[in-house]
């Protein structure tokens, strides 16, 4: 008997310890608001001999000296190291695709959860935060404001999970549930603009009534192929089903 329960102790205090990684991530990434921008940062105190290496950047980084500083990547790479996870940063685009991530995906399946997100031009990366939920992401923005907290949904094209974050996929990673019964409560997930569309029918062609942002609540009241029934407000027609979830 002492046994088993020496077991189940064991086994809650592992769940804990993986339900807590993303705690950790979000919590590391909070207490790095207000530090510095610099290209090379990982989270060092800034000094005068490592700037003087990167001449091009002096005038633009020296306001940051004496001061941790993270470049963007290398926040992603200290917040993750600081919940265990080792991941690996690679500004290439076409690297990430290849990167051994537990999920990721463009912003129209955005999960809504802890996770990284990106923003790429045609072959490197712009700029790469953090996702800590509640619409907020956190990311070393540039040398004039240094490490930022925003509101979602910025201009982020991409996000990606890296695996062990949520190690217990019944209660962290669920796949996404199906909307069978209606009446029901959506969230408005991030699409790729700023809002996403309410039609006037189930059409792409049809007029729109209405744009809301990210993180709104809508009432689905039924479906059509690709598009939920939906009222906002005082306001009843369609919205494309990739651009919802339940709550």
């Amino acid at each position: 008997m002492k046994y088993i329960l020496s077991l189940l102790i064991l086994s809650l205090i592992f769940l804990q310890i993986n339900c807590d990684k993303a705690t950790k991530v979000v919590e590391y990434a909070k207490s790095k608001i207000g530090c510095g921008f610099s290209v090379i940062g990982h989270g060092e105190i800034l000094t005068q001999e490592l700037i003087k290496k990167y001449p091009p950047f002096y005038e633009r980084a020296k306001k940051w000296i004496g001061k941790q500083t993270f470049s963007q990547a290398g926040l992603l790479y200290a917040a993750f190291n600081h919940a265990g996870i080792k991941i690996k940063i690679d500004n290439r685009r076409l690297a990430w695709k290849k990167l051994d991530w537990k999920s990721s995906g463009g912003m129209s399946s955005f999960p809504n959860k802890v996770c990284i997100l990106y923003k790429f031009t045609s072959m490197v990366t712009y700029k790469a935060g953090i996702y800590i939920g509640n619409g907020e992401y956190i990311y070393a923005k540039g040398f004039e404001e240094g490490v930022v907290k925003e509101k979602m949904p910025g201009d982020w094209t991409l996000w990606a999970i890296p695996k062990g974050l949520y190690d217990d996929e019944s209660i962290q990673d669920k796949p996404e549930e199906k909307i069978t019964s209606f009446p029901c409560v959506a969230k408005v997930i991030v699409s790729s603009g700023k809002t996403v569309d309410i039609r006037k029918s189930p059409s792409k062609n049809s007029s729109i009534l209405l744009r809301i942002k990210f993180g709104e609540n809508v009432i689905i009241t039924g479906k059509e192929n690709n598009w939920y029934k939906v009222t906002y407000g005082g306001t009843s027609g369609y919205i494309m089903k990739e651009f919802v979830r339940k709550v």
